[in-house]
Formats: structure tokens, sequence, C-alpha cells
């Protein structure tokens, strides 16, 4: 039976090692290096610097390769982080505090439209209440399955 790149190094050596929760470690930074790079080849994967160079291009944060590579992807079992442990990296902590909501993901800063309530039935401008308690004049346009929020840049052109 062909080796897979999601089966550890000391699963390769066949030294005796057991299935333990540190090759599931090893799975999921193989798993997470491919949903960003793409396809690996396992010539990629024992060698650190091509690893580190295929992540370092490919990823958007140094925290995400750092996740993968310094926590997951350990030769060692004993040296791969836990699950537990990958939950306390600045990685995932990021993610898990944007998850809980207290603070607003990065993507919702560049909309431009604030949500709010639209009702269905009803056509033309809205008025809605912001949290800082200004009044947003909300145009609404029939769209696919339902009203959609227009720009306010889009009175400008009326």
């Amino acid at each position: 039976m062909p080796e897979s790149i999601y089966t550890p190094p000391e699963l390769r050596q066949h030294e005796g090692h057991e299935a333990s929760f540190a090759v599931d470690m090893w799975g999921l930074g193989v798993l997470l290096a491919e949903l960003v790079v793409g396809q690996l080849r396992a010539e990629v994967l024992v060698d650190g610097d091509k690893m580190k160079s295929a992540l370092q291009a490919a990823a958007a944060t140094w925290t995400f390769t750092e996740l993968v590579l310094e926590g997951l992807l350990r030769d060692e079992p004993w040296d791969r982080l836990s699950a537990e442990g990958a939950m306390t990296t600045p990685y995932l902590e990021d993610a898990r505090t944007y998850s809980n909501n207290r603070c607003q993901p990065p993507f919702l800063s560049v909309a431009k439209v604030p949500v709010m309530p639209v009702d269905p039935l009803r056509e033309g401008p809205e008025l809605a209440q912001l949290d800082d308690g200004g009044v947003h004049l909300g145009l609404f346009e029939e769209g696919l399955g339902g009203n959609l929020p227009v720009d306010d840049s889009v009175l400008s052109g009326l």
C-alpha cells in the first residue's frame, strides 16, 4: 500500500509507533497546507525549506504559516501541537475572536451599507437607525431572491 502525504514520519519509519492524536495533528497540518498551497507532493513535505517557501508564497499571514509549520508539521510527534495547543495559537485565536463576535471581521469594514432589517413587501426609500444613533437612508432594489441594499453613492447618480 503506497504511503500518503497524510502519513506522518513516525508511521513511515515503521518503528513500532502507534496511531495517536499527534498523527491526527500531522494530517490536519497537511490538509491546511493543501487548502492554501494546492496539491502537495511528498518531497515538498519532507523538505522544510520548500514547504516554508510554498506556504509563505500562498498564505496571507505569517501566523497561519507558523501554525502549520511550527505547530502541526513537526517531525517528532511529541513536538506537535495538541488540539488544545493549536487553539491558543495567534492565528486561531484571531479566528475565535471573530467567531465569538467580540470584534467585527475585517471583511465587514469594507461594506458601505450597514446591515439593516428589510421588509420584503415594501419598496423604495427606508430609514434605518444606526448603532451610532444616526439615521441612514437606504434604497432597496428588487434583486435575487429579495431586496438588495444600494450604496448611498447610487443617490448621486439619480
